[in-house]
């Protein structure tokens, strides 16, 4: 494996998963509004994490985060690698030094390989909005159900971002009140899909004197069926963002490749 490569993408996914936290647990904490997060808005986030109190719930979740983000490294490395040996072995009859080293370079940019210089493309960049909003999406799950203010918020409210290229099916979704331990957040709780806008907002029990709860449609359950299996999970519950994604990965990889991995992530220490 190529480590630098490995330890690029890890650090261009990294500290968003710090930012998606520490802005999920201040929409409980400090009661503040939903914000946008663009895969840019990186921050000093080690520094950020200290200025809220963080139970050792929040770190066991960060910390596994990190370990897949890890992981996904590694399997970004891999992919990169086989695509320009394929590429080669396919071209070496009549390949073109200028052509190839275009290859490789929009490659290495779409695995976000010289971040430094140019924005990221669609692999990496698609990665981090997946870190950021699940991320995001656990760490309010965690701070609604710490035993200090878990009766403070019983319900939550799906919200989905109004863009031109939001997804028409999660609109059925929208606005909706569910109880806090209604089964359906163990499958549509937001992110239910790669670049999905969605998100919750947690619902106090005076806002919920005023609502009403939504009850699960025929529509609903089909729109439920179609989110793709490596999103359907809670990151807040189950403290993973890819794992899901990593286990599918992985089937199709060599062995020792994966043991490799497995092996490098699992060293990994939130701090150090």
């Amino acid at each position: 494996m190529n480590s630098i490569f490995v330890n690029t993408i890890f650090n261009a996914i990294s500290p968003h998963i710090f930012s998606g936290y520490i802005l999920g647990a201040q929409t409980v904490l400090k009661n503040e509004p939903y914000k946008p997060v663009l895969f840019s808005d990186k921050g000093d986030a080690l520094k950020e994490l200290v200025k809220i109190d963080y139970n050792r719930r929040d770190l066991d979740a960060i910390e596994a985060f990190q370990r897949e983000a890890l992981q996904v490294a590694g399997v970004g490395e891999y992919e990169l690698m086989q695509k320009l040996k394929d590429y080669a072995v396919n071209k070496w009859q009549n390949l073109d030094p200028e052509e190839f080293a275009q290859y490789v370079s929009n490659e290495m940019l779409n695995y976000g390989i010289k971040l430094e210089d140019q924005p990221p493309e669609a692999w990496i960049k698609t990665n981090i909005n997946t870190a950021i909003s699940s991320s995001f999406s656990a760490a309010q799950w965690n701070k609604i159900n710490d035993p200090d203010i878990t009766d403070l918020y019983p319900a939550l409210r799906y919200m989905q971002k109004q863009k031109k290229n939001k997804r028409v099916e999660h609109s059925v979704f929208h606005n909706k009140v569910f109880m806090k331990d209604d089964p359906i957040w163990d499958t549509i709780y937001p992110p239910n899909g790669w670049n999905c806008g969605c998100y919750t907002i947690p619902v106090s029990i005076d806002e919920l004197n005023k609502t009403s709860v939504a009850r699960v449609t025929g529509q609903m359950k089909e729109v439920i069926k179609s989110v793709p299996p490596d999103f359907q999970r809670n990151p807040g519950k189950e403290n993973s963002i890819y794992g899901k994604w990593l286990d599918l990965k992985f089937k199709n990889m060599p062995p020792d490749v994966v043991a490799k991995i497995k092996k490098m992530s699992g060293g990994y220490q939130l701090g150090k």
